[in-house]
């Protein structure tokens, strides 16, 4: 009928218009990929366009070859949490979270030092958590044992670094330490909450404000204190 073709007609051109804008605003951010500007500006390209559903996958995509082309663009990482919550604050599913909690992983075993793949993972486990505490723990679980061994196996190396253009080397680099690394293990520690998680938590929690991120030594004597209150003693 006159009406279906007239209304396929309109999708198509609304289709146009998403690919023209989007393909201009990755110009934009090939040229600069933390253009705080371009990133909202293709945030509000993709709601207006929200229904077309490849173009969510096609945007995982994009955030992916940006967070290639640089793994400490933040921004990039952001674009990935909205792409995958279809730009919504609808919590994703358990199954999308595994995957979105594993590619964290691998970005953060890339690169250990690397703060945005491991807040990234923690917010994904978070709202799992929120969401449904049980149904979350075999990742939160999972997510921990990998950060442990990747804490053990981690070792002195300013190479990383030199490859973003810090020329100078930080304590922890030297020492093979990472406070980010062990930021989230303290997350994931407190997310578990049984006595021994919290006890390790705790520890790690005090090491950093007194070795390895002393900068912020009161934040990490607060959190301490915050483990160590909710520590439960056993029964005599």
């Amino acid at each position: 009928s006159s009406s279906s073709s007239s209304s396929n007609e309109q999708e198509e051109k609304r289709r146009c218009v998403a690919r023209e804008e989007l393909s201009y605003i990755s110009n934009v951010l090939e040229e600069d990929g933390k253009n705080y500007h371009a990133w909202s500006q293709r945030q509000w390209v993709m709601r207006c366009f929200s229904s077309v559903e490849h173009l969510w996958k096609d945007e995982m995509d994009f955030a992916h070859s940006l967070i290639l082309k640089d793994p400490r663009n933040n921004s990039a990482w952001n674009h990935r949490w909205f792409a995958a919550h279809r730009g919504t604050s609808v919590a994703i599913s358990l199954h999308a979270a595994t995957d979105e909690a594993e590619y964290a992983i691998q970005g953060a075993e890339i690169d250990p030092y690397n703060e945005s793949p491991l807040r990234y993972l923690i917010g994904i486990i978070n709202e799992q958590i929120r969401l449904d505490k049980v149904a979350a723990m075999d990742l939160v679980n999972d997510a921990e044992t990998k950060l442990k061994s990747m804490s053990n196996v981690l070792v002195p190396d300013n190479q990383t670094q030199k490859e973003h253009g810090e020329e100078e080397e930080t304590d922890e680099i030297l020492a093979g330490v990472s406070s980010n690394l062990i930021s989230a293990q303290i997350d994931l520690l407190q997310a578990k909450g049984d006595v021994e998680s919290m006890q390790q938590a705790a520890e790690l929690a005090h090491a950093l404000g007194t070795e390895h991120d002393t900068i912020r030594f009161k934040y990490w004597t607060f959190r301490e204190k915050q483990l160590r209150s909710k520590l439960v003693e056993p029964i005599s």
